[in-house]
């Protein structure tokens, strides 16, 4: 490309040097590098030809240009990783600036604009051990899994076989079916007598790690959590509570506004604060206890068995 522009070749140990300092680059702050070799390699920089691809494919795949490196990267991987003690399965984002379909916007992180990953992370070693985008614009008629165990084709009988078993509630088109062979690859890689280690991984080997928004829970129950962190600051160190949360209702902030429409008229001391309607379950007659420690065996068992797990 360069030679085409007019411009001097890039050497082998330039293109090395470009490599390094974006790799590099991606952990610094420092967004720019104002060296006008580097910018013309960034510039002119293709990974795929544009004319070796059908122009169906390139249309219908927004990352068309990066299959070829992405199956490459997941392949070294596959052969130098080793997994070693407990892995994560999570969302990352490359901040992008970039007009693709690929691109995803999300208000609440730090990058807004980016592409989105599924990522195999070590807890220790924080090696990545496989990545995977979440087809977002992919207009194929391929699922993300089938993409992914095209690239790794000894996965396809197992992970298939595996979702059409009855007592699994997955379909290829579902993304937890990507997950399912990004996890299961991990077992695939040491080599096993019978060779159907996927078929089994799931056996108490993955939990499911939830998130909640703070800041909403504390709005609802702010007493209980407060009095809860108190606990946490003076007992031992990896104690833990499980503190009941409000499942608010969808739309309450309408409610609300609603409610307040209502108070308007009233006087002060006759209006009554908002409070979110709340679900009784259909089994509830028993007693409820809004804390329990963490040696609570009930508290250990809505937790799905996640009390050895801690960060």
């Amino acid at each position: 490309m360069l030679k085409e522009k007019g411009k001097p070749e890039a050497t082998v140990y330039e293109l090395d040097a470009y490599m390094g300092l974006e790799i590099a680059m991606s952990f610094n702050p420092v967004t720019e590098m104002k060296e006008l070799c580097f910018e013309s390699i960034r510039v002119h920089f293709r990974i795929h030809v544009h004319d070796s691809v059908p122009v169906e494919r390139s249309e219908q795949d927004p990352l068309w240009h990066s299959r070829r490196l992405v199956a490459q990267i997941q392949k070294k991987f596959a052969v130098i990783a080793v997994p070693v003690g407990a892995v994560s399965l999570d969302e990352r984002t490359v901040r992008t600036k970039a007009r693709s379909a690929a691109r995803t916007y999300l208000p609440s992180k730090p990058d807004k604009y980016g592409v989105r990953f599924y990522a195999v992370v070590g807890w220790e070693s924080l090696y990545g051990y496989s990545v995977w985008d979440n087809g977002c614009g992919n207009r194929t008629r391929t699922t993300p899994a089938e993409r992914y165990v095209g690239v790794f084709p000894e996965l396809r009988t197992a992970l298939f076989r595996t979702l059409e078993r009855a007592e699994i509630p997955i379909t290829r088109k579902d993304a937890s079916a990507l997950w399912v062979a990004m996890c299961g690859h991990l077992t695939k890689i040491h080599a096993a007598p019978t060779r159907h280690r996927l078929l089994a991984f799931t056996d108490g080997e993955i939990r499911m790690l939830g998130t909640v928004w703070i800041s909403l829970q504390g709005k609802w129950n702010t007493k209980g959590l407060e009095t809860a962190k108190a606990r946490m600051d003076v007992a031992e160190r990896g104690s833990w509570e499980l503190v009941a949360a409000l499942d608010v209702p969808v739309g309450w902030e309408k409610l609300q506004e609603k409610h307040k429409r209502a108070q308007r008229k009233l006087p002060s001391n006759m209006q009554i604060p908002y409070m979110p309607p709340m679900t009784i379950a259909a089994n509830a007659d028993y007693i409820v206890q809004p804390v329990l420690p963490g040696t609570s065996v009930e508290a250990v068992r809505l937790c799905c068995e996640l009390a050895p797990l801690r960060r």
